[in-house]
C-alpha cells in the first residue's frame, strides 16, 4: 500500500510538471523579474524579452536560488535542532515516560518545551549578547572571542539542563553540546549577516539594524522549529508564509532583481570607463561638462543592453559646499550625478 501511495503521489508531479503553465513559468518569471527591475530605474528598453528564453530562464534560475538561500538560512537552525533532538530514541523514550506521569491538567507537551526552553531561550541569549558585545567593543579580536565563548557557555548549560530533566546519558549531553553550538553559531552569522542588510537596503542605524535583525532571526528560527512538529503540508505553508513576509518588510523584493540584472551583467554595476566613439565623444563630452570628451570615468552602468544604454555619470568632479568651506564628493544629493542616455553606436568599449 505505502509504495502504491508514492507512487500515485510521483505520478500526480509529473502531470503537474508537464502542465503548460509549469512548463513557461520559468519565463514567465523571469520576466516578472526584469518588469520589477525596469519599473524601479524607470526605463524600459526597446528590448523584446520574450525572445530572450534564455535569459529569463537564467534570471529565474538565479532568482530562486536566492530566494531558496536566504529561506533556508531562516529554516534550517529550527529543522536541524528539532530532528537531531527528537530523533533520539533515549530521549523520546525518557520524554514519553514522563508525560505519562504528569496530569493531563498540568501537562505541557514536552517537545514543545524542549523547543522554548532549550532553543529559543539560548538563542535569545546568544544574540543578545552578540548584540552588546558587537555595539560596545571595538577590537574585533576580543568580540569573537566574547562572542564564541558565551555562545559555547549557553549551549553547554542547556545541554546540561536536558541531560539532567530527563536523566539521559553523557553520550546525549555531548552530542547535543556539539549539534546546538554549530545551530547557534550559524544562527548568529545569520543575524550578523541580516543586519548588514538591513543597513544597506534600509539605511538603519547600527544599532536599530542589529535589534531589528536580532527579533526576526529569533522569531523566525523559533516559529520555524514549532512548525516542525506540525504535519509536513502544513508546516510548509507556514514557513512560506513565513519566508515571504519577511521578504517584504526586509525589502528584497526591491534589492533582488537588481540583484540578478548584476550577476548576469546586465546592468546595475560600477565600470571604471566608457571609451567613446569619435563621431559622439564632443556632443556628450561637452553636455556632461567633461575635458575628455571621449571617455567616461567610474560610470554606474544601470542598463547596459539594447540600442540604448541608460548610465549615471559624474557632470563634474566635486562640488564645493560654501556653508562649510569644504569641497564633497559628487554624490546624488548634491544634484552632482546624472542619469543619462546613451546609444550603443557611441561607446566604443567598456573597461570593468
Amino acid at each position: 500500500m505505502a509504495s502504491d501511495s508514492h507512487s500515485n503521489a510521483l505520478d500526480q508531479i509529473l502531470k503537474l510538471i508537464r502542465t503548460p503553465f509549469i512548463q513557461r513559468s520559468p519565463i514567465f518569471f523571469g520576466f516578472l523579474i526584469f518588469f520589477a527591475y525596469f519599473l524601479s530605474i524607470s526605463y524600459f528598453p526597446a528590448l523584446d524579452l520574450f525572445n530572450l528564453a534564455s535569459l529569463l530562464i537564467s534570471a529565474f534560475l538565479i532568482g530562486s536560488l536566492l530566494i531558496l538561500t536566504v529561506a533556508s538560512c531562516f529554516w534550517f537552525p529550527g529543522w536541524a535542532w528539532t530532528d537531531s533532538t527528537f530523533r533520539d530514541k533515549a530521549y523520546l523514550k525518557a520524554a514519553l515516560s514522563k508525560e505519562l506521569k504528569e496530569s493531563q491538567e498540568s501537562k505541557i507537551p514536552h517537545q514543545i518545551a524542549a523547543i522554548f526552553l532549550h532553543l529559543c531561550v539560548p538563542l535569545a541569549l546568544t544574540i543578545t549578547a552578540t548584540c552588546l558585545f558587537a555595539t560596545q567593543l571595538d577590537s574585533l579580536f576580543y568580540f569573537f572571542i566574547l562572542a564564541t565563548s558565551f555562545t559555547l557557555l549557553v549551549t553547554l548549560a542547556s545541554s546540561f539542563i536536558l541531560k539532567l530533566r530527563y536523566g539521559l546519558k553523557i553520550s546525549f549531553f555531548v552530542e547535543q553540546s556539539f549539534v546546538s553550538s554549530l545551530i547557534l553559531v550559524f544562527s548568529n552569522l545569520t543575524w550578523l549577516l541580516t543586519s548588514i542588510s538591513l543597513r544597506q537596503i534600509h539605511n538603519l542605524e547600527t544599532k536599530s539594524a542589529f535589534i531589528v535583525s536580532a527579533i526576526a532571526i529569533i522569531v523566525t528560527i523559533s516559529l520555524s522549529a514549532l512548525f516542525s512538529r506540525l504535519e509536513w503540508r502544513i508546516a510548509l505553508i507556514f514557513r512560506t508564509i513565513l519566508v515571504a513576509m519577511l521578504f517584504i518588510l526586509s525589502g528584497m523584493q526591491q534589492t533582488l532583481p537588481g540583484k540578478i540584472v548584476s550577476m548576469l551583467g546586465l546592468g546595475n554595476y560600477q565600470a571604471k570607463q566608457i571609451v567613446l566613439n569619435s563621431d559622439h565623444c564632443k556632443s556628450i563630452g561637452e553636455s556632461l561638462q567633461k575635458d575628455n570628451h571621449c571617455s567616461l570615468e567610474k560610470p554606474f552602468i544601470i542598463w547596459g543592453q539594447g540600442d540604448t544604454w541608460k548610465i549615471k555619470v559624474e557632470h563634474q568632479p566635486y562640488v564645493l559646499n560654501d556653508a562649510a568651506q569644504r569641497t564633497e564628493r559628487c554624490a546624488e544629493f548634491n544634484k552632482c550625478i546624472l542619469e543619462v542616455l546613451i546609444p550603443k553606436e557611441a561607446i566604443a568599449s567598456v573597461i570593468l
